[in-house]
């Protein structure tokens, strides 16, 4: 073979590997060939029963403070301007936690993640351990639950308001907490009309899918079709 035909080979290589190497690195909906109208939306609870029934617990057990469930990483949290953003958000900051319970003033207090994991469930999946280790790397409190256990709640009430006292004091001293504040959107709240047959659906409101679907996707990838997975 010719130095000629070599070269154009591994060019033809290079190039190819480079083309491979982007379509990794761009998420789908970026693709030129994707088209919105395709991707009918349709309603859906924005919370299953089980994460219901634990809501209500957790109020009891921390009634001064804002409790939101299912927000993403990259709501509460900030990572270094100089490091690319898109890798880290698709890889963890668009992961959610469970519920994000804040002090009234917004101050980030604690992650409660509900854990019903069944004995002999398969091992933690590679999202979930990179969600666990963010919110370590944030200085963040965890609290693993049953949701099941009312003995776990009850000791849920202490361990808050141990937070909420450290947000008091410094909320006290003028500290802030930068880690924990979102910038305001640049462009202004768009009014959209609304259409008053949004209602009359052809489908039923369904749950949505818990949190750890995702991490069903990835430890089994071919049983996972897009329909819901299972707790």
């Amino acid at each position: 073979m010719s130095t000629v035909a070599v070269s154009i080979l591994v060019a033809a290589v290079l190039i190819l590997g480079f083309l491979l190497w982007r379509s990794r690195q761009r998420p789908a909906d970026f693709e030129s060939d994707f088209n919105l109208d395709n991707w009918q939306p349709r309603t859906v609870r924005p919370i299953t029963k089980v994460e219901l029934m634990a809501l209500a617990k957790i109020k009891l057990a921390a009634p001064d403070c804002i409790i939101m469930p299912q927000v993403s990483l990259s709501r509460f949290l900030r990572v270094k301007k100089s490091i690319a953003y898109s890798p880290w958000f698709y890889r963890v900051g668009r992961r959610c936690v469970d519920f994000l319970i804040c002090s009234p003033k917004g101050d980030v207090l604690g992650v409660v993640e509900l854990d019903d994991r069944k004995p002999g469930a398969a091992h933690t999946s590679r999202g979930l351990q990179a969600k666990e280790r963010t919110l370590t790397l944030a200085s963040i409190p965890v609290w693993h639950i049953n949701p099941e256990s009312q003995g776990a709640f009850d000791q849920l009430y202490d361990f808050i308001r141990a937070e909420l006292g450290e947000s008091v004091a410094h909320s006290a001293q003028s500290v802030e907490w930068a880690a924990t504040e979102n910038s305001p959107r640049g462009a202004g709240i768009e009014a959209v009309e609304l259409d008053d047959d949004r209602w009359n659906q052809p489908w039923p409101t369904e749950d949505t899918r818990p949190s750890a679907y995702l991490d069903f996707a990835e430890m089994q990838p071919q049983a996972y079709d897009g329909a819901r997975a299972p707790r």
